[in-house]
């Protein structure tokens, strides 16, 4: 559909146009980046979270996909659909939530829209400034290495916990996703990294992304994925964390390339998040899981938002 919808609006292609984390819109000799993203209450956001939660979560989304381009986010505008059921103290906690994310790296909030609407939706887009080396989908080289910030499969974890009817943790990943904006300034400015991005939607789509966009072959160390402690201390068998960490989604973990092990080592030594080194970048096309000799080819499938399940690609 976004593939239909960019001929038709005759967009030029990314980094310029639609298909990337974000557009980059050329302002004399600057760059500008221009991300949106639309989280609504039926698709994105639970029944027990907070109001306050739901705007953080949002800001937080938008935020992540500067970090996957290695921008540093200047200014948001926020429009809010605003059901008839809502009270204005719930718009005030929503609005202090999305301020509260924006405050704490350094955004100012410019202006938006609001409008009555059946169900909860927030609409935010986010501008940002290019800082280094633009960290883009089509930028993978073959004989580069792969590699992520964080853990895998922690808002799995948490949302595993929901449908035992448990309440997730305090500060849960699955309602506070970490946008890793410093982790992709450093990347950017390093100058080792030539393609990210944010995986939203699973560690296998994401890498598809990558995949599709650069015309290469991605293999993953299926041993060397970071899997989240609380998914492997959920007593979930080794099949099953294999399957929600390749494609459960909202870990908003950087996916991306870089050089050679020892210049990664060099930057991420100045990270506050680990890295990893799951993979490698090959000629070719697709993505695959290897294991010890055997390699199979991951399936181009991830979290849907339009029916709020995984689904085949």
């Amino acid at each position: 559909m976004i593939e239909e919808l960019s001929h038709i609006f005759k967009s030029p292609a990314p980094p310029e146009g639609i298909g990337d984390d974000c557009a980059v819109i050329r302002i004399g000799r600057q760059q500008m980046l221009v991300s949106t993203d639309m989280l609504a209450d039926s698709t994105h956001f639970s029944h027990i979270m907070s109001n306050m939660e739901k705007g953080r979560m949002a800001a937080a989304v938008n935020l992540s996909d500067i970090a996957a381009m290695g921008g540093r986010p200047v200014a948001m505008v926020v429009s809010l659909g605003i059901p008839r059921y809502m009270r204005r103290g719930d718009i005030s906690d929503i609005a202090r939530g999305i301020n509260e994310r924006a405050v704490e790296f350094g955004v100012r909030i410019v202006g938006g829209d609001t409008k009555s609407t059946q169900e909860l939706t927030i609409s935010i887009t986010v501008m940002g400034r290019k800082t280094g080396r633009l960290l883009l989908r089509s930028g993978a080289r073959a004989g580069q290495i792969l590699a992520v910030t964080g853990t895998i499969g922690e808002a799995a974890a948490e949302y595993s916990r929901l449908e035992r009817g448990e309440k997730p943790e305090k500060g849960s990943r699955l309602f506070n996703p970490e946008p890793r904006i410093e982790e992709g300034i450093l990347l950017s400015k390093s100058g080792i990294s030539s393609a990210a991005i944010d995986i939203t939607d699973g560690l296998a789509l994401s890498a598809w992304y990558i995949s599709r966009a650069s015309c290469v072959r991605l293999e993953i160390d299926e041993e060397a994925v970071p899997v989240a402690r609380r998914l492997s201390g959920h007593g979930i068998g080794s099949t099953r964390q294999k399957e929600i960490a390749y494609y459960w989604g909202g870990d908003y973990e950087l996916l991306f390339t870089a050089e050679s092990r020892e210049a990664l080592g060099r930057v991420a030594s100045r990270m506050k998040t680990p890295v990893t080194v799951i993979g490698s970048v090959c000629k070719g096309e697709g993505v695959y899981s290897r294991r010890g000799k055997k390699k199979a080819l991951l399936e181009e499938r991830g979290y849907d938002a339009f029916t709020g399940k995984k689904i085949d690609s």
